[in-house]
């Protein structure tokens, strides 16, 4: 999942930002936190169905 976010970087701090979910710390950098602490399998998972068809978790298999 971690090389789709890196691939989709500019697209990926754009929705964060516009969903108030971005990296405070660094803005530059994809990665947010706001759901650490969260089971974040289950909210992968549903991303990777609902947005990515499926294609997010598919290669690592």
């Amino acid at each position: 999942m971690r090389d789709w976010i890196d691939q989709h970087k500019d697209e990926v701090i754009s929705h964060n930002s516009k969903y108030g979910v971005e990296n405070n710390k660094d803005p530059s950098n994809p990665a947010s936190y706001a759901n650490k602490g969260k089971d974040i399998n289950k909210i992968l998972s549903l991303l990777n169905e609902e947005f990515l068809s499926g294609e997010g978790f598919r290669k690592n298999k």
